[in-house]
């Protein structure tokens, strides 16, 4: 068992109910909510990378960012799954991304995360890049063709990825986002974003355009509406087939015969 906050209370892992996530070394990360900070012991609004030991959940490595307090004191959780990037060129190969209701993006060097900048005052200046307020009130970001994206509260916007960093400003914005994405492919070709916005409404996207290609209202009769979702639903995608879990149902989305 491992304990984010054993002096103090508070600085839930709930990740708007995403997952944890693990490298191929199996070290797991993780992000929490508002607490009490202490430095590697107590670790709200942070980022944290456990090892696996021998029935042991050593602490490895962790990042808060410098106005934790703040943060905290007005409830913007880091609150989305940690996503691992794949091995990358330039001088921080090994790179993990994080972001949270504020909507600044931290993006870490796994070997290295930085702990906490005492004396910064604007950014956080000793990991590999901050983009801050950049998508407030975010869901998870995903990943796919060097390409990370974010959905907001209302819209989406990608980011390239060059050299293990990401390229300002997005390359694409679209209007409507909102909930963890999800992206289907075959290989590197016909990318589709998926997401379930919060008011409950899944979208699909060209993942090179971000040009809407269905929303589950535009059909006459209201026949794909979703039924009532779950506070922060994800969709899930097997076989062709789109699945959502809601209040009271699955549904399943597809092409028709």
């Amino acid at each position: 068992m491992f304990d984010d906050e054993p002096g103090g209370r508070w600085a839930a892992i709930w990740q708007e109910g995403a997952a944890i996530s693990a490298d191929l070394a199996g070290r797991i990360y993780a992000e929490t909510g508002e607490g009490s900070f202490s430095p590697g012991v107590d670790l709200p609004v942070s980022v944290f990378k456990l090892a696996q030991g021998t029935g042991q959940l050593p602490l490895a490595d962790w990042f808060t960012p410098y106005n934790w307090q703040s943060l905290s004191n007005a409830d913007l959780d880091l609150n989305t799954a940690v996503m691992i990037l794949p091995t990358q060129s330039g001088l921080h190969p090994y790179e993990a991304i994080a972001v949270g209701k504020q909507g600044t993006i931290y993006l870490l060097d796994r070997r290295n995360m930085g702990h906490i900048c005492s004396t910064c005052t604007t950014k956080d200046s000793q990991i590999v890049q901050e983009i801050a307020s950049a998508v407030p009130n975010t869901a998870s970001p995903t990943f796919w063709n060097q390409t990370v994206y974010f959905t907001g509260g209302a819209y989406v916007e990608a980011y390239k990825v060059n050299q293990g960093l990401l390229v300002t400003p997005p390359s694409l914005d679209q209007a409507a986002g909102g909930g963890h994405t999800i992206i289907t492919a075959n290989g590197n070709k016909d990318g589709i974003v998926w997401s379930l916005s919060y008011s409950g409404v899944l979208w699909a996207r060209d993942a090179q355009t971000l040009k809407v290609l269905y929303t589950s209202r535009q059909a006459a009769n209201a026949r794909d509406v979703v039924p009532p979702i779950a506070h922060f639903a994800t969709v899930i995608e097997a076989d062709g087939k789109v699945f959502i879990g809601t209040q009271n149902s699955l549904v399943v989305y597809g092409l028709l015969p």
